[in-house]
């Protein structure tokens, strides 16, 4: 079997005789492939690979911003149509979506690695989410979202994951506590608020003012002891 029918890299490669890079579902594992054609004596002889698992670049975001929270997920087709259906084990659901999974070896690895939304804690935040996010996983792109839980702000990343063809298959997530949005949103909560306060003050000046020129306008035109016009009210 030269997985022609399932690894696509090994296909290009072994028939364009041309290097190819990119991530790749297997019928067992999955991982960023680098493949390269092998030649003897300029004759194709075959092909070599080097392969990073999800599980290195996931360890590898976690010893950059150790206080984040990194997940994998996989479109569930996609895993239905290569993975062995004895393998098929190796991967569950996610509260986010119906449509993808977890990757179980992945997840497991750095479920006790997360500081943040500890344990399932992390599932009842993406149930919460769920109803915001599910365009943005439709659309098959990188997006963000943002969730207000009392007064912390929670933004996770959703970086795409194409495959060598150029499909979408997965994204990386990566959750963490925004701090400099939450100051964003406070400046703008000081900034809106003396904004208004400025408005409200003019608005009262010049209600006074209005007040005062038609109350001098009065003096000048009534008798204050007949409160009748007076001779300045009949010669206007």
């Amino acid at each position: 079997n030269n997985l022609f029918n399932v690894r696509d890299a090994i296909r290009i490669v072994n028939t364009k005789l041309t290097p190819v890079s990119g991530f790749e579902e297997g019928r067992i594992y999955n991982g960023y492939r680098f493949v390269f054609p092998l030649l003897y004596e300029d004759n194709h002889v075959g092909s070599v690979e080097i392969s990073i698992s999800i599980a290195t670049l996931i360890d590898s975001l976690y010893t950059i911003e150790p206080n984040g929270g990194y997940f994998f997920i996989i479109k569930s087709e996609v895993v239905s149509a290569l993975v062995f259906e004895a393998y098929l084990t190796g991967y569950f659901e996610t509260a986010l979506s119906d449509d993808y999974l977890y990757d179980r070896l992945v997840y497991d690895q750095f479920n006790q690695r997360r500081t943040i939304f500890p344990g399932n804690q992390i599932e009842d935040y993406f149930r919460l989410i769920r109803p915001n996010v599910t365009m943005g996983l439709s659309d098959e792109a990188s997006f963000y979202h943002v969730q207000r839980i009392e007064n912390q702000f929670y933004t996770t990343q959703f970086i795409n994951i194409k495959n060598i063809a150029g499909n979408h298959v997965g994204y990386i997530l990566s959750t963490f506590r925004d701090q400099v949005y939450r100051d964003i949103v406070v400046q703008d909560i000081v900034v809106y608020t003396f904004i208004t306060l400025f408005y409200a003050i003019g608005y009262i000046g010049l209600f006074i003012y209005i007040h005062d020129k038609r109350r001098i306008v009065s003096l000048s035109q009534v008798d204050q002891l007949t409160s009748l016009w007076n001779r300045p009210y009949f010669n206007k």
